[in-house]
């Protein structure tokens, strides 16, 4: 569906994520140490992990999948019971017009189907979507922009496992608890410490 993950996640970065996606920073709380659903059902989560592997999917590096990025949407949603509902009631619609077209849920069509789905959300129309007070597009966008921000946020927001995203776009973590860093580090002349360890 996209040519290339590395340039899709820094054009999340660099064109800005819309406003309106964004929520009071109380959503974002901790993750529990664990991946088990705090809010959506299995089926919601499914789904949503199967949306959210699509948008980011896995190639020869780690996706949104490995990323655990519907793990930190979860966690989000049991911060915020506006934005909770506007999901239940979104996961259902995709529900039902996936299994109306095919009989099977989002997360059972294979993949070119689930492209072509996300792809058709990212246009505005979705045959037999029947929420017409939710726009498809806007759908697709808050998807999209949580996925990215699960990508990339700090771990302990309950994504990002094991620094998937920033491996991916040469974030080193934030470096300042790490000590000391060069001019020479700072300039990119040397190689500078990562949080998982390596030098990069």
């Amino acid at each position: 569906m996209h040519p290339s993950r590395r340039s899709f996640v820094k054009t999340g970065i660099y064109a800005g994520l819309t406003p309106a996606i964004f929520y009071p920073l109380s959503s974002f709380a901790e993750a529990t140490p664990d991946t088990n659903q705090q809010t959506l059902t299995s089926s919601e989560w499914n789904t949503l992990e199967a949306i959210s592997g699509r948008i980011i999917p896995t190639d020869d590096t780690p996706g949104a999948t490995e990323a655990r990025c519907v793990n930190f949407i979860d966690t989000m949603l049991a911060n915020d019971k506006g934005l909770l509902s506007f999901y239940r009631a979104v996961l259902k619609e995709i529900h039902q017009c996936c299994f109306s077209q095919h009989r099977r849920s989002f997360d059972q069509l294979n993949i070119s189907l689930q492209d072509a789905f996300i792809t058709s959300l990212q246009n505005g129309y979705i045959n037999g979507w029947e929420q017409s007070a939710i726009v498809p597009k806007v759908v697709f966008d808050t998807i999209w922009a949580h996925t990215i921000m699960g990508f990339l946020a700090d771990p302990k927001y309950g994504g990002n496992f094991n620094y998937a995203g920033w491996k991916l776009t040469g974030f080193p973590g934030h470096i300042h608890l790490l000590g000391f860093v060069s001019a020479n580090q700072m300039q990119g002349n040397s190689k500078i410490p990562t949080v998982w360890g390596e030098m990069i």
